[in-house]
């Protein structure tokens, strides 16, 4: 497995984690262990993972194969991801029949990968700009 996508695949669970409101802890370290293990084992397209009414959901084409109880999450939003996407999803249509009508990340506070990065390299050349400010005056 390559390096980069078990990065990407954990940072995605973390921020899917994040938007559940499942709070930091060793629980949770567990739990975001086991479904990284899960979608990086698993095959693009089929494998998954659903948080429903304070349970985490792992399905493989549809049929769930495992879930975990997550009574600590503080979200009432029905969230899915891959490992590589997040979105919520339509609660009445997931709960009716199991359909993913995908709506999308807006309004889960997380923020992609790439935009993470974009932020620590801003933040990268602002010190590394101050510090060259700073030997600058004090050589001057």
């Amino acid at each position: 497995m390559a390096t980069a996508t078990l990065e990407k695949t954990a940072f995605t669970l973390e921020q899917f984690l994040n938007a559940c409101g499942l709070p930091d802890g060793p629980a949770r370290t567990a739990i975001e262990a086991r479904l990284v293990d899960y979608l990086q084992q698993g095959q693009p397209k089929k494998d998954y993972v659903v948080y429903h009414a304070k349970q985490l959901s792992c399905y493989h084409a549809g049929v769930q194969k495992k879930y975990y109880l997550v009574s600590e999450a503080t979200k009432t939003l029905v969230i899915w991801t891959d490992g590589r996407q997040i979105s919520r999803l339509d609660s009445a249509a997931f709960a009716n029949n199991g359909q993913l009508v995908m709506l999308g990340a807006a309004g889960l506070g997380i923020s992609s990968a790439a935009a993470v990065a974009r932020e620590k390299e801003k933040n990268s050349n602002n010190n590394n700009n101050n510090n060259n400010n700073n030997n600058n005056n004090n050589n001057g």
